[in-house]
């Protein structure tokens, strides 16, 4: 098998990108000074998910659990400045296939896709509070009446609907390596 590579810097925090090189016995994390081997039969659990941002709606992540706990994560896109993020979207989703196509004879990882649980509970929750809260609010107020009050009201019905999307990309659910969840990869 080739190697196939795919890099991304993460934050201001980080100075260079890290790359991360498929090979034929795992995962390598190249970074500028030294490479960090991860055998594949190390790797525990992978986790696909969407995690848009203000200023990168198109943020998909990968997070690789290790058995001793160590999280690794791969992001769909590039911090080059301040709210300045390069969309890398096809590569990411191409170098997830192959790492899901390599990982496929390696019994006892777990796939999952969405949020975890309790962080969609919570989701789920704070949406639900939200509508509640604005709609008791028309109850006991009545309509917006100057159109400050209705482009207010009509931000919280926009921010609502994208929480919707939202949601309903990052369910809860299990995968198999043969069939990746299409949300939560990037078109």
């Amino acid at each position: 098998m080739s190697e196939t590579t795919y890099s991304f810097r993460n934050s201001a925090l980080e100075k260079e990108e890290t790359v991360y090189r498929l090979t034929d016995r795992g995962l390598e994390l190249v970074y500028p000074t030294y490479t960090h081997p991860i055998a594949f039969s190390e790797i525990k659990e992978i986790r696909l998910y969407h995690d848009p941002t203000r200023f990168a709606m198109t943020k998909y992540q990968c997070d690789i659990t290790l058995h001793y706990g160590t999280v690794f994560t791969l992001k769909s896109v590039h911090y080059r400045g301040f709210a300045d993020f390069e969309d890398r979207g096809a590569a990411y989703a191409a170098f997830i296939r192959t790492l899901h196509d390599r990982l496929k004879t390696f019994p006892g990882i777990v796939y999952h896709s969405g949020n975890r649980p309790g962080c969609f509970a919570g989701n789920l929750a704070i949406l639900i509070g939200t509508v509640l809260l604005v709609g008791s609010v028309l109850f006991f107020l009545g309509a917006p009446g100057t159109l400050g009050g209705l482009f207010k009201f009509l931000v919280v019905v926009v921010m609502v609907y994208f929480s919707i999307q939202y949601l309903r990309k990052n369910k809860p659910a299990t995968y198999s390596p043969d069939h990746l969840p299409e949300k939560v990869l990037p078109m």
